[in-house]
Formats: structure tokens, sequence, C-alpha cells
């Protein structure tokens, strides 16, 4: 899936019109519909909004895919050690 598939989805999920998601999110239908049909493409800064207001990642708005990184015990020991010379 791509953004515009995924922002749609999305969306819909939330039983949200194009304009509802426009008056909650403070942007134009229209940009909305930009998103949805790849006319557009959002800034960073929108990216971050649409993220927050959906409860999901920015990796999942772009991708459809959840990145999940976890450091070891040893990732953490070598992080710590680091720091500490500095």
């Amino acid at each position: 899936m791509n953004f515009a598939e995924i922002l749609k989805t999305l969306r819909q999920k939330n039983n949200l019109t194009q304009i509802e998601l426009a008056q909650h999110t403070n942007l134009a239908r229209s940009t909305i519909a930009g998103y949805e049909k790849k006319y557009r493409q959002p800034p960073y800064e929108t990216l971050i909004m649409l993220a927050d207001f959906f409860h999901v990642s920015i990796d999942y708005l772009l991708t459809g895919r959840e990145s999940v990184y976890t450091a070891s015990d040893q990732t953490w020991a070598t992080i710590d050690g680091v720091r500490h010379i500095s």
C-alpha cells in the first residue's frame, strides 16, 4: 500500500468524509483529496500531524507496516559505555 491508499483507508475506517478530516486537521478538503489521488505529497509536518491524529506511526502512514526496533542489553551497554567516554 502507498500513502494515498493508507490515508483513504484510515479515513474510511474512522468513518470520516474528506470534509470532516479536513475540519479536524485544519487542512483543505482539496488537499486531502490531492493526497488520496496521489496529486500531492504532504510535508513532514503534515505527516506527523496525520500520524498523531490517526494514532499510527509515520512508518505505518507511509508504508502500511509498523517498524519495531528493540535494542538488546549488549547494545544498551555499548551506548552507556560510549556516554561515559564523552
